[in-house]
């Protein structure tokens, strides 16, 4: 702390003038404020208290933990069921019938042992077997099997009526006319062609990297489409730039649309010439 020699005021920290303008100051030690002990007696009452408090709040938990332990035990065990009464059982009766009354003495049907009965029948009646040893070659009975007869189906004759000519007037087939192809003159300033011409240049200028360009140059390409099926065709540079970003980028452009829309009737096949005029950022593409 530091006071004032003349208005005895205090600063924490050293200034240079006073609020009344003096610049002498004296300097004054902190003055710690004591605090005021409590007594020991108080401090160790305080804590045998606390201890007595803790010791009967851990001996209730004791308490209420074998409490809860006692009547888990209890509720756990079975208890202890009346012997019930065994319950009379009631005989039901029931009505089996005479089994003779189901019984069936009738034999399987089995074709096979009817037909060996009636043969043995037929051969014990027609033949009579000698008393000798040697083995009896008995009659064999040849079934002549008859295949059914197939009907074939009846033709049905269609009755075809006779034509009717009528008597017409003779006619003479003219020779058919041949048509006259119409040849349409080139005209550079048709608007079809021109808005053609238009859209293949938006076509191509959208597949131009421009942003990958640096500096300037003056490129020229020439080339042309195919009336049937729209595809370009003699694609070549007419003349090359200094700059090879731009020779490279027209390149990959031309490479990427190898067809367009097919062309108006205007066009007959002509060659379309395109320059592209490039000067750090500005650009310009035009037919020529």
């Amino acid at each position: 702390m530091y006071r004032c020699r003349e208005c005895q005021a205090e600063y924490s920290i050293k200034v240079e003038y006073c609020e009344c303008g003096n610049n002498t100051f004296e300097y004054i030690e902190d003055e710690k404020k004591e605090v005021p002990q409590q007594p020991k007696k108080q401090i160790d009452r305080v804590k045998q208290k606390s201890e007595l408090i803790s010791k009967g709040f851990f001996a209730i938990c004791l308490i209420f933990s074998v409490l809860i332990i006692l009547f888990a035990g209890n509720s756990t065990q079975p208890k202890k069921t009346k012997k019930s009464t065994a319950k009379k059982h009631q005989v039901i009766e029931r009505k089996i019938p005479n089994i003779n009354q189901i019984w069936d003495d009738t034999p399987i049907y089995n074709p096979q042992r009817q037909y060996s009965e009636q043969q043995t029948e037929v051969i014990n009646q027609n033949t009579t077997i000698p008393l000798t040893s040697r083995p009896v070659e008995y009659p064999r009975r040849e079934q002549v099997v008859t295949s059914p007869t197939i009907q074939k189906p009846k033709k049905i004759e269609q009755k075809i009526p006779p034509k009717v000519t009528s008597a017409k007037p003779d006619i003479r087939q003219e020779p058919p006319k041949e048509e006259k192809k119409v040849i349409v003159k080139y005209d550079p300033n048709n608007p079809e062609l021109l808005e053609y011409k238009s859209k293949l240049r938006n076509a191509l200028f959208s597949r131009l990297a421009i942003g990958a360009i640096q500096g300037s140059g003056t490129c020229i390409i020439e080339f042309s489409v195919n009336k049937e099926t729209g595809k370009l065709e003699n694609r070549r540079f007419v003349e090359q730039s200094n700059n090879k970003a731009l020779n490279d980028s027209i390149y990959y452009m031309l490479m990427s649309v190898p067809r367009f829309e097919l062309p108006p009737q205007s066009y007959q096949g002509e060659k379309f010439r395109l320059k592209f005029y490039l000067n750090n950022g500005y650009y310009e593409i035009s037919y020529i």
